[in-house]
């Protein structure tokens, strides 16, 4: 999930004309030693579960549940 996250990051910035490759590689670099991983690790597990679609399918399924209850979070503390 937190993969999307950096992605999703990336994309707003970019959106907004903030997007530069230093922001991302900083972004993909917390995330990495957030999750105590190299980017070897990260390469190789991101190509095992996109040539493993019906395990990325329940990986995803988890993801868009996840990312709704922080979406509904969002929401409370706004009101």
């Amino acid at each position: 999930m937190d993969v999307h996250l950096v992605e999703g990051t990336i994309n707003f910035k970019r959106n907004i004309g903030q997007g530069h490759d230093e922001q991302k590689s900083e972004l993909y670099h917390q995330l990495m030693v957030e999750h105590g991983i190299t980017p070897e690790i990260l390469e190789t597990n991101l190509i095992y579960y996109n040539q493993q679609p019906a395990v990325l399918e329940k990986i995803y399924e988890d993801i868009i549940s996840r990312l709704t209850d922080m979406q509904a979070e969002i929401m409370v503390e706004k009101e």
